[in-house]
């Protein structure tokens, strides 16, 4: 928590993690040189520093930006909360249906589970797409059911718990060392972890919206009341029910009604909460991510707005972005189909949140160890030692045991990572459930996969570097004094891969990018004030001013606005249409060959 205030306190823009790991693996210049990094040999040309050849390898934050943003995309969804929404509502629907009160039924239509779950992640969805004000309502009121619910809860197991049938200790009925059964080996403990962890996702959430939030005080004193509230509640009913438990309900996997008995009004008022928790969560899962993507990034076209803030710059904070939106359904509702060849219930139900977790999990090793790279970056950005968005100085004791905490935060969650990769015993009937090596793998892939896109279609793209301002009356290197203000001029530097290489992608679409960085956060920009980049990406096309026709094109012109199309270009020519390259191209060029012969005849 306190890792995660201290990057919001220096990075106060929309997008949380995705900003943090994007500035924490970027190059901030040095406060003491106004100029980017550049040694010359003894004929006056530039050479690679291995600094600068790292930064040019790494893609300067944005190969760390492209790699979050595809695991964001694909696994930080609803796919869990929405299927645990449909169990527990058949479960309120089925129970007590055949006149037997007394048997709780804890395995419900699994199809219609899945239905479920995607028609009510489909009216979320649809709330916030046409109203995002409704949206943060819904949250609001949710949030309240859900604190009135963990209330309740926890009233009545503390009931329960003081019972007759309480275990006073869990070696009572299940032995100390019962190996086969997988309590006590820590085999299971690994992926029980991560469901453990994805219950108390979501946390972190309020820094997907920092910049919307005008006092770094209000997120700060909000996330720990949240956090303190909500953690203590879970801790507390967890100890109260693992109190209760006993050995003749351990494979029982509907928890709640243990606590208040198996009638079935009982399992409908405990399966409504549940599906209330669920609903609070799917709600607040909605992230406005991946900027860099016009359609992704896409907000309303209605003009909102509020009487307390009539600034025209923030009109975004009252539109949906519809973009995101429809991302976040399509990704829910394919991972919820997938779940369908695995067997056993809870392993289908928790899959999507376990994947979620894992990589989670190495997003905050990572966080927490560049967290020491923190103070550079807050130098050189807010250089004014008095900005707002510097931090306090902590005391030296406090700093140290600060840094000590975060090490052991960064050991547990690497060792997290690497003890779900361990065979575990998987629940009853899931014989085909996902084992533990395929978190690290689907992990692996994403890191790969990544990093190839970025090769690709980033690796030749020119990098170009606006410099710091320099102020009117300061003085240069030899003492004299600088007459008027002006900056430096920029430094442009090639990618790792030419332009010429068969591995740029980007030529086959007749495209030359461009990385514009900037040295520091000019708030008066969109993208800055919003979504927190220091860069932006340009693309130039044939014909635009920017274009260098040094590469020879391996693709007509027709196929590659073709691909330039596909891959979701908007610049198109007004007459061009893709069904006119896919299906016309040699009608039309026929055509072409027989005017022109035509004309050079008369």
């Amino acid at each position: 928590m306190i890792i995660y205030l201290d990057y919001a306190k220096v990075l106060p823009y929309n997008g949380g993690e995705l900003v943090y790991l994007d500035e924490i693996a970027s190059h901030v210049p040095d406060k003491n040189c106004a100029e980017l990094e550049i040694m010359l040999n003894g004929r006056g040309e530039e050479i690679t520093t291995p600094r600068r050849r790292k930064r040019l390898l790494l893609g300067d934050g944005l190969l760390v930006y492209i790699i979050y943003s595809i695991s964001f995309v694909l696994f930080f969804n609803s796919g869990t909360n929405s299927m645990q929404f449909g169990r527990m509502a058949l479960i309120c629907i089925t129970t007590g249906r055949k006149g037997d009160t007394d048997d709780v039924s804890t395995d419900v239509d699994r199809d219609g589970m899945r239905f479920i779950g995607v028609f009510v992640l489909s009216l979320i969805c649809l709330s916030q797409y046409f109203s995002a004000r409704f949206g943060r309502s819904l949250n609001k009121t949710l949030a309240v059911l859900k604190i009135l619910m963990l209330l309740g809860l926890l009233v009545t197991a503390g009931i329960a718990a003081s019972g007759e049938k309480a275990s006073g200790d869990w070696s009572t009925y299940h032995g100390k060392n019962d190996t086969e059964k997988g309590y006590s080996t820590g085999i299971s403990t690994a992926k029980a972890f991560l469901s453990v962890l994805f219950s108390f996702q979501g946390w972190e959430n309020a820094t997907f919206v920092t910049g919307e939030i005008r006092e770094h005080s209000v997120l700060r004193k909000g996330f720990i009341i949240a956090v303190v509230t909500v953690g203590c509640f879970y801790l507390t009913i967890t100890a109260a029910f693992l109190h209760f438990i006993r050995e003749d309900s351990e494979r029982d996997t509907n928890y709640a009604p243990m606590l208040t008995g198996k009638d079935a009004r009982s399992v409908q008022a405990w399966a409504a909460m549940a599906a209330l928790s669920s609903f609070v969560k799917q709600a607040i899962a909605q992230a406005d991510i991946l900027p860099w993507s016009s359609f992704w990034k896409q907000d309303d076209k209605l003009m909102r707005n509020d009487s307390h803030h009539s600034d025209p710059a923030h009109e975004f904070l009252y539109k949906s972005p519809q973009g995101g939106l429809i991302i976040h359904w399509i990704m829910s509702a394919v991972l919820i189909v997938a779940t369908i060849d695995v067997d056993s219930m809870p392993e289908a139900v928790g899959l999507p949140g376990n994947i979620q977790t894992y990589i989670q999990c190495a997003v905050l090793a990572f966080l927490g160890a560049a967290f020491f790279r923190l103070k550079s970056r807050e130098e050189a950005l807010w250089p004014d030692p008095n900005a707002s968005n510097r931090r306090d100085e902590r005391k030296v004791v406090i700093k140290w045991l600060l840094y000590g905490a975060i090490l052991v935060y960064v050991l547990v969650n690497a060792a997290v990572l690497v003890a779900t990769t361990i065979e575990y015993n998987p629940t009853e009937g899931g014989s085909n459930a996902v084992r533990g090596w395929a978190f690290p793998v689907i992990l692996a892939v994403v890191l790969f996969t990544g990093t190839l896109y970025y090769s690709l279609f980033f690796g030749a793209a020119t990098r170009r570097y606006e410099q710091t301002l320099v102020a009117a009356g300061s003085d240069d290197d030899e003492g004299e004094e600088l007459p008027t203000s002006q900056p430096w001029p920029p430094l442009e530097m090639d990618g790792p891969i030419s332009q010429e290489s068969r591995w740029n992608l980007m030529r086959l679409a007749g495209i030359q990018c461009e990385i514009r960085k900037d040295s520091t956060y000019d708030l008066e920009l969109e993208r800055v004030y919003r979504f927190g980049r220091r860069w932006r990406i340009i693309y130039h096309l044939r014909g635009d001013e920017g274009y260098r026709p040094r590469v020879s094109q391996p693709t007509e012109h027709s196929n590659s606005m073709f691909l330039y199309w596909l891959f979701g270009g908007s610049r198109l020519p007004d007459a061009w249409t893709p069904w006119l390259a896919v299906f016309g191209f040699r009608a039309s060029r026929g055509t072409e060959s027989q005017n022109l012969t035509t004309s050079q005849a008369n």
